[in-house]
């Protein structure tokens, strides 16, 4: 029954990194001849009972070979993840985030996605898109999902997900006004909580 649920949670994974993709080119289709523009942020997939325990800079490192071994001038210019905060949620100091890590090439105008669970490579082909994607800056960052975790739950987070559980956190990183800057939300029709890290200083806001 467990291995049933991750591989139906890999092909899920799959599926919705696909949509990523789908959906970020029908986003910036209107922007065409614009540059230096953000990776639009899409809705966020389920990844359902799918974890890893790669840590980042690690998965980051092996997305890249691959990534370079499509286009030489692979860039990376966003990773993203969601977990599902199952019971035992408070003792997890990094969450096992399956990573996904988006990658530009300015060659081919094409953007491709890798994502990496437990070791395993997993290819999403790239798409034409429009415009050029900020570069990911200053990767791995100084401040990283230890820190960024740790923030959500300080900001009214462990409180959310005591109240709602089993809901889905997304981290995303990306480069906004040239500085690498981490987004982690969870939401529910009843409400969500949002925490924006300065991925340099550490500094954290609250929209």
């Amino acid at each position: 029954m467990g291995n049933t649920l991750v591989r139906t949670g890999l092909i899920l994974l799959i599926l919705s990194l696909t949509v990523v993709i789908a959906v970020l080119v029908f986003n910036l289709a209107p922007l065409l001849g614009q540059r230096n523009h953000a990776v639009a942020t899409p809705p966020p997939p389920r990844q359902g009972l799918v974890t890893s325990r790669t840590t980042l800079a690690d998965a980051a490192l092996l997305a890249e070979e691959r990534a370079r071994d499509w286009a030489e001038d692979a860039t990376l210019v966003r990773a993203e993840g969601n977990w599902i905060a199952s019971p035992g949620w408070q003792r997890v100091d990094v969450p096992p985030i399956v990573w996904a890590f988006s990658y530009y090439s300015p060659s081919r105008g094409e953007l491709a996605a890798v994502t990496i669970r437990d070791g395993e490579i997993l290819w999403v082909p790239p798409r034409a898109i429009p415009i050029i994607p900020q570069p990911l800056v200053d990767f791995p960052p100084a401040s990283g999902a230890d820190a960024v975790w740790l923030s959500f739950r300080a900001a009214n987070g462990e409180a959310f997900l005591r109240d709602h559980p089993n809901t889905q956190v997304r981290f995303v990183l990306q480069s906004r006004e040239g500085a690498p800057t981490w987004t982690v939300s969870a939401r529910q029709d009843s409400g969500q909580v949002q925490v924006n890290m300065d991925a340099r200083s550490g500094v954290v806001s609250v929209p």
